[in-house]
């Protein structure tokens, strides 16, 4: 029997962008008498996959996943009639809904940006090598580079940062040089977060720009490509809802856009 419930299995609840999309997700639920049951893989393939077994068995009226591995997610829960949606990371190599973001385009955008205001020089503090959404967002933020006619032999690059101390560690070791970048790229909100410390600790005049929005940063002034996590969580419900009907059409790709929030951390020329 089939419960009221829906079940959001993240990579990692300390990420505040995940508690914005279960916001998404609830607000979205609560006018249909239902409600959510959140749980975190911590990127653990085998977490995750004893985590969707119990929403399985627990007979959820849909599954919302920010996965690790699509294939098995998608067979393990059709064989029960479960409509699964991917959220954040697209599921490659599985036929499912997905609502993601533009992470190559938003990644670009930066780059573009970071050019404009004259930085040559740039250090990439990104995620672990193995997330979609690192992948595309290094993509991204190369081809913006190399469409600025700048290239990317000044660019430097840390990938494997997925918190915000190991980004600090990371963009300090690189403020160290003696040739440091004059700007610094945050591949997720949480490094953007870490990139932030080392520049007030060691070379303030650093410009950043961070993908992902976080709560403080329209205080601070942090400059960030983004999407809107809220409604990523809507459309994942209404795909998740509607799941059984959209089956017989194909799968359903939503990309939501990354935009430029301009707030003075980016605008800045190299010193």
């Amino acid at each position: 029997m089939r419960t009221r419930t829906v079940g959001l299995v993240t990579g990692d609840l300390a990420n505040p962008f995940y508690a914005w999309l279960a916001k998404g997700i609830e607000r979205a639920l609560r006018p249909q008498g239902m409600q959510l049951t959140i749980a975190s893989s911590d990127e653990d393939p085998e977490r995750e996959r004893r985590l969707l077994d119990e929403l399985i068995d627990r007979g959820v009226s849909a599954i919302i996943v920010v996965t690790t591995q699509p294939q098995r997610t998608v067979q393990d829960a059709a064989q029960r009639g479960i409509p699964v949606v991917f959220v954040d990371r697209a599921p490659i190599g599985a036929d499912a809904d997905a609502v993601v973001i533009d992470n190559a385009g938003g990644a670009r955008r930066a780059a573009e940006h970071l050019v404009a205001h004259g930085h040559r020089r740039i250090g990439y503090i990104g995620d672990l090598p193995g997330l979609p959404t690192h992948t595309e967002r290094l993509d991204g933020f190369r081809e913006g580079l190399l469409g600025a006619g700048i290239g990317t032999a000044g660019l430097l690059l840390h990938e494997g940062a997925h918190d915000a101390a190991s980004a600090e560690r990371a963009a300090r070791d690189m403020l160290a040089l003696p040739e440091p970048p004059t700007a610094l790229f945050g591949g997720n909100n949480l490094i953007t977060v870490g990139c932030l410390g080392a520049i007030r600790a060691d070379r303030p005049e650093t410009a950043l720009l961070g993908f992902d929005d976080f709560e403080l940063a329209p205080a601070l002034g942090i400059s960030v490509v983004a999407a809107d996590p809220v409604r990523m969580g809507e459309i994942a419900v209404e795909l998740a809802l509607r799941g059984g009907e959209a089956r017989g059409h194909g799968a359903v790709r939503r990309v939501l856009p990354a935009l430029l929030r301009a707030r003075g951390s980016a605008e800045v020329a190299p010193a």
